[in-house]
């Protein structure tokens, strides 16, 4: 009984002495860190503030894809379906800053960015960027499209492909869809 008393007393349960173990402060919770969104040739990468990166890489399930890019880019402003696309269902997300999202089948198979340089890619490429930027993306062929007073034309570089006008990137985009 004497032992249960000792126990007790070393718990600060009532029977025993006062527990007087000094008070642990607690660890202030960790502050979220920001995560940016950048272009990718093979999807979308999230990168955080510590520099740690996650691929969405095409072929994530749509409803993963949505999670991890809402997160920084808030709800898509509009939702569309192509009912004559033979790839059924097919669906393109416009979230604000210009970025489009594709998904075909319920699954992520392309992304553009076009008029607003929200998002760009990790090396800097994105809207406004010079012509001569592209070389650091792979290997670069120009069509052009139009006669105009600007030059219009349209790229590949490695795996993006896209709009120059003037010498400068319009449109930017990536991934293959079956209905574009």
């Amino acid at each position: 009984m004497a032992a249960l008393a000792l126990l007790c007393a070393a718990c600060g349960q009532p029977g025993g002495a006062p527990d007087k173990a000094p008070a642990v402060a607690k660890a202030a919770p960790e502050a979220p860190r920001a995560v940016r969104l950048y272009l990718a040739g093979n999807g979308l990468e999230l990168v955080d503030g510590a520099g740690t990166s996650r691929l969405v890489a095409f072929g994530t399930p749509e409803a993963a894809a949505r999670t991890l890019v809402e997160r920084v880019t808030d709800h898509p402003e509009a939702r569309t379906a192509d009912p004559h696309c033979r790839v059924q269902p097919k669906v393109r997300l416009d979230y604000p800053g210009g970025l489009a999202l594709h998904f075909e089948a319920g699954r992520f198979v392309a992304w553009e960015q076009s008029a607003d340089p929200a998002y760009g890619m990790r090396g800097g490429i994105g809207i406004d960027s010079p012509r001569a930027a592209l070389g650091a993306l792979g290997p670069v062929t120009l069509r052009r499209v139009g006669v105009t007073d600007v030059p219009l034309e349209e790229f590949t570089a490695g795996p993006v492909s896209g709009v120059l006008l003037g010498g400068k990137v319009q449109d930017l985009g990536a991934g293959r869809s079956a209905c574009l």
